[in-house]
């Protein structure tokens, strides 16, 4: 586990970069300086239509960020490593998209702002606020934690990396087809992405803590039984044997 030491230091440096990066979004978008960035791109995809069979595709995709996909693949996920006996990791499973979930919903109230799709000319009420996308929060914390995951799982450093790469597609897949849908602004998915990336590798460093202290725990365990050891064979011997 020592090796892992690089990967937590790398992710706690990333931790703080990208939570930087979060607040300073948060920040441009309360004080408007994105808007402008922002109306471009959703304009841009309003006047360039794209054929019907695209926007299918990105209503399919743009669903493996709602609570029915993300809940199920997470279930099933889950299942699996209990019965593979592997209930450290399914509980760093539930842990991340239980408490990511609630984070989530903590932060959709950060900033209210009106979603793209919000008809011009209506009152701005009854909407849900789109910073940040929660989809896109959410598809980063479930599949880049299922990625790692099952990366760790597999054999091979090929594999390993399919693996992450994959989940990696998944997440920017879901984000870019909420700006496609015009369901959310382009900072609202950035922000997103952020946070979930964040709260995905914070979940990660926790759990190689705790991994490294049981790890600790049961090699001090196994170093008592063997002081034992020997203490007890003597004292076998030491007992006299009837004729």
């Amino acid at each position: 586990m020592a090796g892992h030491g690089p990967l937590v230091l790398g992710a706690m440096l990333a931790i703080v970069a990208v939570s930087w990066g979060f607040i300073a979004m948060t920040d441009f978008v309360s004080a408007g300086k994105v808007d402008h960035f922002d109306r471009r791109v959703i304009g841009y995809l309003r006047h360039h239509p794209q054929p019907p069979v695209i926007e299918d595709m990105a209503e399919d995709i743009t669903a493996l960020g709602g609570p029915g996909c993300w809940l199920l693949v997470t279930g099933m996920i889950g299942g699996y490593l209990v019965l593979a006996r592997r209930p450290f990791i399914a509980g760093w499973l539930f842990c991340t998209v239980a408490s990511g979930a609630v984070v989530t919903i903590f932060l959709k109230g950060t900033i209210d702002r009106v979603p793209p799709g919000h008809p011009a000319g209506m009152p701005e009420v009854g909407y849900y606020p789109s910073y940040p996308s929660g989809h896109s929060m959410m598809a980063a914390m479930v599949y880049l934690t299922l990625g790692t995951i099952i990366a760790q799982l597999v054999p091979g450093k090929l594999a390993k990396l399919y693996v992450l790469m994959m989940a990696v597609t998944v997440t920017f897949l879901v984000g870019v087809s909420r700006i496609y849908l015009r369901i959310h602004w382009p900072t609202d998915v950035l922000a997103g992405w952020a946070a979930g990336l964040v709260w995905a590798l914070l979940c990660w460093v926790i759990t190689e803590r705790v991994r490294q202290i049981r790890q600790k725990r049961k090699a001090v365990m196994r170093g008592f039984q063997v002081l034992q050891s020997p203490q007890t064979h003597q004292a076998d011997e030491s007992t006299p044997r009837p004729n």
